[in-house]
């Protein structure tokens, strides 16, 4: 079996050139047939029947080569110079207005951010001046630290929540008796009936015990 044989690249070439001459050579006779031997015939017989008529024609169209191939030449420059010139125009013009109207817009933004800065500290500063007159005329003296601690809240958040000791303290007696209470009624329930019938049900508040009241006085000086 013969091993495949490349093209070569010379060969195709040479026959991509001898194609391209055949394909002119081809275009050109069909001129020189259609056009340019009918024109020299007529040519000719115009020459021979009308010999001054023909070589002022002749003449006329030597001398005038020259301006109308300038003619073309300078209109043809012209047009592309003008375009040039308004292609480059139009850019330039359009930049400068976007550029301007892009000036005002941010002119605009920063007036309009410094307006609504203005209203939002008028109405903050009316709300809190109102505020203060409404918590003086209800409250008095202490109003002022109510107002502050408003205005405080108001600018920085509420505080956290913060439990004191003797309020804890409070807490855990207040539960204890609570229980105390709960235990004492579920081992007497027919007391509890009895006292629900002969008196209405009252809160249980045995932080009003003398005993608990000591208790609760000895742990906050403890605590202190």
């Amino acid at each position: 079996m013969s091993p495949v044989q490349l093209p070569d690249e010379d060969d195709d070439i040479y026959s991509y050139f001898n194609k391209s001459v055949s394909a002119v050579q081809m275009h050109a006779d069909h001129f020189e047939q259609e056009y340019a031997r009918p024109a020299l015939r007529a040519s000719q017989a115009f020459f021979d029947q009308r010999p001054i008529a023909a070589t002022f024609v002749a003449v006329f169209v030597l001398l005038s080569a020259v301006p109308v191939l300038t003619f073309l030449g300078l209109a043809l420059f012209a047009v592309t110079l003008f375009v040039i010139i308004a292609l480059t125009s139009t850019v330039i013009l359009s930049s400068m207005v976007v550029f301007s109207l892009l000036s005002l817009l941010i002119l605009t933004l920063l007036i309009t951010l410094a307006s609504a800065a203005f209203l939002t500290l008028s109405g903050i500063s009316i709300y809190v001046f109102a505020s203060f007159l409404n918590l003086v005329r209800i409250h008095g003296s202490p109003g002022v630290a109510l107002w502050m601690d408003q205005v405080s809240n108001i600018l920085f958040g509420p505080a956290p929540a913060q439990h004191s000791p003797q309020t804890a303290l409070d807490g855990r007696l207040l539960a204890a008796s609570d229980d105390a209470d709960w235990s004492d009624t579920e081992d007497n329930p027919d007391q509890q009936e009895i006292e629900t019938k002969q008196e209405p049900a009252e809160t249980p508040h045995s932080i009003h015990d003398p005993l608990l009241n000591e208790k609760i006085e000895s742990e906050t000086a403890l605590l202190g």
